[in-house]
């Protein structure tokens, strides 16, 4: 239990013009842990501060919005797992590592290229590191992708709607693991290829069908072998009333 703990936060932005914003912000971080050690004890909470800075910028009557930001969060206290070991309750036991430092870049796209042809999309650069300047795992014993990218679109004729899109990330790896165990340990960078189709069949009723993964890549959402999902569909039936 914790009590009268403050956050504090602050931000600014500034328009540069009628097209483009300039903003910044300060946060602190509290965030109680529910990771424990190996003697079954809750971590101490995580603390730190975050800044972000970025230019925001809409063209063609707000039809297509752009975001490009810097971030930087340094934290204590921050959970990683601490090899093999347990804690009492039988659970992976964690330790907590000061001086995490996260920061990156990132950008994101979103607009109409036409009334009836939307896209969306972002890329994330993101560089990890503990105190010691060494890559920083997340809970699950991986390092984070370098890298991400995400892509979608969808373009409506009449009561059809379809839309495709990509998700891509770079390889990630055990960073407890030395030698040919670090070659086992990791999961190359992999693409996933996703499909949707919708149907309105009158304005209170549609049908719809997702496929995600189309190509049925084997890949690893962590490095140490939690495996992602092969091809899946889904269909939904929606009606409001």
């Amino acid at each position: 239990k914790q009590n009268h703990i403050y956050t504090p936060y602050v931000g600014l932005i500034l328009d540069i013009n009628d097209q483009i914003s300039a903003y910044t912000s300060y946060t602190s971080i509290f965030n109680p842990s529910t990771r424990k050690n190996v003697t079954g004890q809750f971590l101490d909470p995580e603390e730190g501060n975050s800044v972000e800075i970025g230019l925001k910028a809409e063209f063609f009557n707000q039809r297509l919005n752009t975001n490009l930001a810097y971030f930087e969060t340094k934290q204590d206290n921050f959970a990683v797992r601490d090899g093999e070991k347990f804690t009492t309750d039988g659970e992976f036991a964690y330790i907590a590592v000061n001086g995490a430092k996260v920061k990156g870049i990132e950008l994101s796209v979103a607009g109409e290229l036409s009334p009836y042809w939307h896209i969306s999309g972002g890329y994330t650069y993101t560089d990890a590191k503990d105190r010691d300047g060494k890559t920083l795992t997340t809970a699950t014993g991986s390092s984070l992708p370098r890298q991400t990218l995400k892509l979608f679109t969808t373009y409506q004729w009449d009561k059809l709607t379809l839309g495709a899109g990509v998700n891509w990330q770079s390889e990630i790896f055990d960073t407890r693991a030395r030698g040919v165990a670090t070659q086992f340990n990791r999961q190359d960078d992999y693409a996933l290829l996703n499909l949707m189709g919708k149907y309105q069949i009158n304005p209170d009723l549609s049908i719809a069908v997702n496929v995600d993964n189309v190509g049925n890549t084997v890949y690893k959402r962590t490095a140490i072998n939690t495996w992602g999902e092969l091809r899946n569909f889904m269909a939904t039936l929606n009606y409001k009333f």
